[in-house]
């Protein structure tokens, strides 16, 4: 496990995860059975879904402190074996998007279990995690997954706001699901569409270092990126450089560059190349008015090429 990494799931894993894995949420029971079966994964896809539901943290910090310290205030769960899962850093590694999650994992019949599932777990971070125990890295995280639930269904925490804090405003008229009307615009939180833009183009590292070709036509055929297109642009890259990275350094911050325009964000995606030149890049302009219209980034590629 990376060094980034090794905080953000102390986070999310030690106590986030651990806050929410033995509440019934909408009678998805995070202890006992196994989460393939509750939250509802089809047969075909239960292989695929296993690896996620299981996160095995260093020392068995759960096992031995926290699940104790929390069955003697809750004896009831003593019968249960503790079995955390590990969605949210799954869902933020692969870095996709929540209707992208669930077409994935094949989850179509239990989404509303799976949202619920993720208020908690930003409710848990949001709760739990002390001030001087947050990197920017997981302030990044917290911010993003709180962006995330609000813009699917904002009512899931827009209620919990307000009990914590009585003169929150959401910004949006009323507290209701996207789809029944528009909700607050995805670009009112900076830091949370930020971290969607760089999942959003980590993404397309991802598939361009796997030659999913298929995979990145199906992101962008619409802005004439097909299949063919993104296996030319990058021939001449694969022919120079072998490999793409996709550790942690491909993509820390550093990797991405964004140029604010009124109306669009202009952005820059270098590739981690291994000899560590950083010569190669996936330019795209992202569509502010279109991404709160779609409570997503609206990205548009422009080019790869060399730089």
């Amino acid at each position: 496990m990376s060094s980034r990494w090794d905080t953000v799931a102390r986070g999310v894993g030690d106590v986030c995860e651990f806050a929410v894995a033995h509440h019934d949420v909408g009678g998805m029971v995070h202890s006992g059975a196994t989460g393939a079966v509750k939250l509802g994964v089809e047969p075909e896809h239960e292989a695929k879904a296993s690896g996620f539901i299981w996160i095995y943290l260093q020392g068995g910090l759960l096992h031995v402190g926290g699940n104790e310290l929390y069955r003697r205030g809750h004896p009831w769960v003593a019968d249960h074996e503790l079995r955390p899962k590990s969605v949210v850093r799954d869902m933020f590694e692969r870095a996709m998007t929540f209707t992208e999650y669930v077409s994935f994992y094949g989850l179509a019949r239990s989404e509303g279990l799976v949202l619920r599932y993720l208020a908690d777990a930003y409710r848990a971070l949001r709760q739990t995690v002390p001030e001087y125990a947050r990197t920017e890295e997981l302030s990044d995280l917290i911010e993003w997954l709180g962006e995330l639930v609000r813009q699917v269904d904002s009512s899931l925490l827009d209620e919990w706001e307000r009990l914590v804090n009585p003169e929150y405003d959401s910004g949006a008229p009323e507290v209701r699901p996207r789809g029944e009307d528009q909700v607050r615009g995805v670009t009112s939180n900076p830091r949370a569409f930020r971290v969607m833009v760089r999942n959003q183009l980590f993404r397309r590292v991802e598939l361009a270092a796997r030659r999913q070709w298929e995979a990145l036509g199906a992101l962008d055929a619409a802005s004439g990126w097909d299949a063919s297109a993104w296996e030319d642009a990058l021939e001449p890259y694969f022919d120079e450089h072998g490999d793409i990275g996709i550790d942690a350094a491909a993509r820390g911050p550093a990797m991405l560059m964004i140029d604010e325009v009124d109306g669009h964000w202009q952005v820059r995606q270098i590739l981690d190349d291994p000899a560590g030149h950083h010569d190669w890049a996936i330019n795209a302009s992202i569509d502010l008015a279109a991404s709160d219209e779609a409570g997503e980034p609206a990205v548009t590629i422009t080019s790869v090429r060399s730089i």
